[in-house]
């Protein structure tokens, strides 16, 4: 018998139980916008804590995600509702008009940027209200103000409605304790009126110093608290009252909090509805994608068997024939002529690339090298082990996988070149580890002089820069170099038929239009990207807009038949080019299994628009360093792909030919290329 016991979403994470009364911490995180720069949230004049803010601990992954999280000035407590507390009036900025500069917060405002609390390690959902309905945004943070259509004029939301819903447990005998299952906050802009009341306790709280001189119900402190109601939209939008706060001048700063209890809402499931965005992108979608995807796949898998299995007939029908009539012969060497010319290069097929070998050897272990490093985080994404509330899991996963990757890197990067007739293989494992990862580190090193230009979050310290150079240094390079020596110590990689070394390459007869290499970089980068389009889509949308992204297994299984897509191109394309008798597949099949980088980069550039609308000439250079860096990435995976799924079935495409050296057939052929 199973005994029945309680599963969390995310395993590795504990629930935080609470007591009636006891503190609950909010805390602020950067403020994102869709221009991509992120900004510290004390950057803008914001209520501070009365000791100052205290960041949190954050790993590599929060740091490189652009994170800053510290303690607010919001004072929460276990199931006790608050009614327009007060926190502090700060000056936000000089008054707007078209003939001065704008503030900090209103350029701000203008921008978009939204603030990201943090509840019990639950972000902010945006709770939005008006005349006609309440909605709500999960995982996307809220405004920090708003600009009137009318007049203009940018409006700070001054206040919040801070709903927090929990669930109640048996912590013991007669004791219940409380955990947090949903936070959301309900910005609202309200112009109080006030003055100050008491400048000598230095003890005394923000609502015993201000006074609200034109109070709305909820901020009347006539009225006991037990009578009050919480702050909602109707009094804010009373025309009786003057109008919004202006974004301008001091600003009085208030909350309410608002305790719910649901038994609906369990803490294990709490990340549900932020993890599929409230179900805004349903998973028909996702299942759509993939099975248009999968069918290409198959439609690509059954040509592959067929050219195999046709060729395997005929080579099988060849041997029943031997002793045949001259004239089934003559026919059996016309079909050969037709069908078979591939068999032609069959001396050529597997020489060494004639331009760069051990750049493509490099190139092919870099792909090795990353398509190792999405596989493992992804996987390990599929079963729960980067959980969303450890804030960086992911990022700093990839960091990790990837250093440790460099192992499979120099082994592939070696074994090729030496299979390429290379003697000196510590070359292809210094390019390995200087190559990608050195212009990742120089453009990472690029995007931080950028980041401290804009005084974003992107900026790291100098510590956690170092670190990073430290794995690359200490970590990278000797595992790229292991991997390497294990490669040197293998024999080159077997061929069916072994090119001599001194024959003359075959003359290579003018190309039909479906091998020019255009036309097959268009086919492959086009068939392979309509397999990720969807999934790409999302990511942008998630990465680019601070959105939650979490439909791992979708995502994983989008990777793999990707994978094999690329390989299935490949495949195809170089047997186009095989039986056109040109032999010089290597480069050929790297830039078509990599044709789906290109492909990438370009509707990269289309979205711009969407991602990189406004915010000057650095939110450009960010987002087009950004993706061509993903870009090349994915071009050395799709191109790995394309080189080892061409060499491999051309091994067992020419290993089907059974030569028998001098006959006369063979000389026949030769002899009559046409």
């Amino acid at each position: 018998l199973w005994n029945a016991s309680d599963a969390f979403y995310v395993p590795g994470v504990n629930p935080q139980t609470f007591r009636e009364g006891d503190r609950v911490e909010l805390k602020v995180n950067k403020l994102a916008q869709s221009n991509l720069f992120p900004l510290d949230y004390y950057r803008l004049p914001y209520c501070q804590p009365l000791h100052g803010p205290v960041r949190s601990h954050q790993n590599l992954g929060q740091f490189l995600s652009g994170d800053r999280i510290s303690s607010s000035p919001y004072r929460l407590e276990m199931k006790r509702d608050m009614f327009c507390e007060k926190i502090c009036v700060t000056h936000v900025g000089r008054m707007e008009s078209r003939d001065v500069y704008p503030s900090k917060m209103v350029r701000a405002i203008r921008a978009g940027y939204q603030h990201n609390w943090i509840v019990d390690n639950l972000p902010g959902a945006f709770k939005y209200e008006d005349n006609y309905m309440i909605t709500a945004h999960w995982g996307t943070g809220f405004p920090i103000g708003f600009i009137n259509a009318s007049t203009g004029l940018s409006y700070i939301h001054n206040h919040v409605n801070l709903e927090i819903y929990y669930s109640e447990i048996d912590i013991g005998e007669n004791e219940h304790g409380y955990r947090i299952t949903r936070f959301s906050v309900n910005p609202l802009s309200i112009e109080h009126e006030f003055g100050f009341m008491s400048f000598d306790d230095d003890n005394a709280s923000p609502n015993d110093i201000f006074k609200i001189n034109n109070p709305i119900p909820s901020c009347d402190e006539s009225v006991e608290k037990s009578q009050r109601v919480h702050t909602n939209y109707n009094m804010v939008s009373d025309p009786q009252r003057k109008s919004h706060q202006l974004a301008s001048g001091k600003v009085l700063f208030t909350y309410d909090v608002i305790w719910k209890h649901d038994p609906d809402l369990h803490w294990a499931s709490r990340w549900d509805i932020y993890l599929d965005m409230d179900r805004a992108i349903p998973a028909r979608i996702h299942w759509y994608s993939i099975m248009n995807s999968s069918v290409t796949l198959l439609l690509l898998a059954v040509f592959v068997v067929l050219v195999y299995v046709r060729n395997l007939r005929r080579q099988y029908n060849r041997v029943a024939t031997e002793e045949a009539t001259e004239e089934g012969k003559n026919k059996e060497l016309m079909d050969v002529k037709r069908n078979e010319r591939w068999k032609l290069v069959y001396a050529d097929v597997f020489r060494p690339p004639s331009c760069s070998p051990l750049l493509l050897s490099v190139f092919c272990g870099t792909g090795a090298q990353i398509i190792s490093t999405l596989l493992l985080t992804i996987g390990m994404a599929c079963l729960g082990l980067l959980s969303p509330s450890r804030r960086g899991s992911f990022m700093m996963a990839s960091v990790i996988f990837y250093v440790w990757s460099g192992l499979i890197g120099g082994f592939v990067a070696t074994r090729l070149h030496k299979t390429f007739g290379g003697e000196k293989w510590h070359q292809a494992c210094t390019l390995s580890v200087l190559g990608f990862p050195g212009l990742c580190f120089v453009l990472f090193l690029l995007f931080q002089v950028l980041a401290l230009f804009e005084g974003s979050t992107y900026a790291m310290p100098l510590s956690h820069v170092l670190i990073l150079l430290i794995m690359w240094l200490i970590l990278l390079v000797p595992l790229t170099f292991a991997g390497g020596t294990m490669a040197n110590s293998l024999s080159p990689i077997d061929f069916p038929i072994n090119p001599s070394k001194d024959d003359v390459p075959r003359p290579i007869p003018d190309q039909p239009f479906r091998t020019n290499f255009v036309v097959q970089l268009v086919m492959g980068s086009f068939v392979t990207f309509a397999a990720v389009y969807v999934e790409y889509y999302y990511i942008m949308l998630s990465w680019w807009q601070g959105q939650f992204y979490y439909v791992f297994p979708f995502l994983f299984l989008v990777l793999c038949i990707t994978i094999m897509t690329c390989g299935g191109m490949a495949i195809l394309l170089c047997h186009f080019q095989l039986i056109s008798e040109d032999h010089r597949w290597w480069w050929r099949a790297f830039c078509n299994g990599g044709s789906v980088g290109l492909a990438v980069l370009l509707h990269s550039s289309l979205l711009c628009g969407m991602f990189a609308t406004s915010g000057g000439i650095v939110p450009m250079l960010f987002y087009f360093g950004f993706m061509s860096l993903v870009s090349l990435g994915l071009m050395m995976m799709g191109g790995f792909v394309g080189v080892w799924s061409s060499l491999w079935f051309n091994k067992r495409l020419y290993a089907l030919i059974q030569l028998n050296e001098g006959s006369e057939e063979e000389k026949e052929i030769e002899s009559d290329p046409l």
